[in-house]
């Protein structure tokens, strides 16, 4: 089952995608209003709903959608759509790293399949807490980097690798949470004293050393981190 953030993403794109979608029929209707012999099998073909499809993915057991019937343009966006409709319904799981730019990180999917992601670096990546690549990251099921950053086949392994090095880590498990952020996220690259009070905040002020703090609390102080740190689902484009 979803979780309250999956779920809150996938309306915010399903809502999108029914905006552009209304938009661009009533532009459709307009037109075809103002035409002259319009053939009327391919005005039923331009007026088929992307809803079926869209809908297709919270059923597992279907098919995968195919392109949506309407014009190219149309069909560019809203699959876009689709695409990141099933990678915040079924995870960003990546195979393998092809190439990595400023903005986006090109990858193979378990299946076979190429797809390009744009969207924050950490959750591209499946790195929530920015680790960098190296042999910790690696440790800790990296399958590899975008240059700096380590990327992780799965959301959830990235994760844990960050909650296992702030609360477990030599490095960190002794220090209070503000000593923690500021290790973390020195000034000389960060607002530390920002970073801190929003990650305080989030457990009431509670500034124990990290290996004191309970299970749910670290989940509290993970997510805060998150925002922090800017992750932010993005776009999913196939092209192979």
């Amino acid at each position: 089952m979803m979780d309250k953030r999956k779920l809150a993403a996938a309306v915010i794109v399903m809502g999108g995608a029914y905006y552009y979608w209304q938009q661009q029929q009533q532009s459709a209707e307009a037109n075809t209003n103002d035409a002259s012999g319009s053939d009327t099998a391919n005005d039923a073909s331009s007026n088929a709903s992307p809803w079926a499809e869209i809908s297709a993915l919270f059923t597992f057991d279907q098919p995968q959608p195919q392109m949506l019937n309407v014009d190219d343009e149309q069909t560019n966006v809203l699959q876009d759509t689709v695409n990141s409709l099933r990678n915040i319904v079924t995870g960003n799981n990546i195979a393998e790293v092809i190439e990595a730019g400023t903005g986006y990180l090109k990858v193979r999917r378990p299946d076979g399949s190429v797809v390009v992601l744009r969207g924050s670096r950490n959750w591209r990546n499946n790195n929530p807490g920015n680790i960098e690549a190296g042999n910790y990251a690696i440790s800790q099921g990296a399958i590899g980097s975008d240059g700096r950053f380590a990327v992780f086949p799965n959301y959830d392994l990235g994760r844990r690798a960050k909650e296992k090095l702030i609360f477990e880590g030599n490095s960190y498990r002794n220090l209070t949470l503000a000593d923690a952020i500021a290790r973390y996220a020195p000034p000389g690259e960060n607002n530390t004293s920002w970073y801190q009070k929003i990650v305080l905040a989030a457990v009431g002020g509670a500034n124990k050393v990290m290996s004191a703090f309970t299970s749910t609390e670290r989940d509290k102080i993970m997510t805060a981190m998150e925002k922090v740190e800017g992750f932010k689902p993005g776009t999913v484009t196939q092209v192979g």
